[in-house]
């Protein structure tokens, strides 16, 4: 593979991971944030 197309493909895992990470998060602040919303 050329070395542009390994830092794409790098680029991409990154990215992948990175979103699989934030989701759980993400999900939780969200739920979090309607709870609050509920008491007001």
């Amino acid at each position: 593979m050329a070395p542009s197309r390994n830092v794409i493909v790098a680029t991409g895992l990154v990215v992948f991971a990175s979103a699989g990470l934030a989701f759980p998060f993400y999900m939780a602040s969200s739920k979090c944030q309607a709870k609050w919303l509920h008491k007001l």
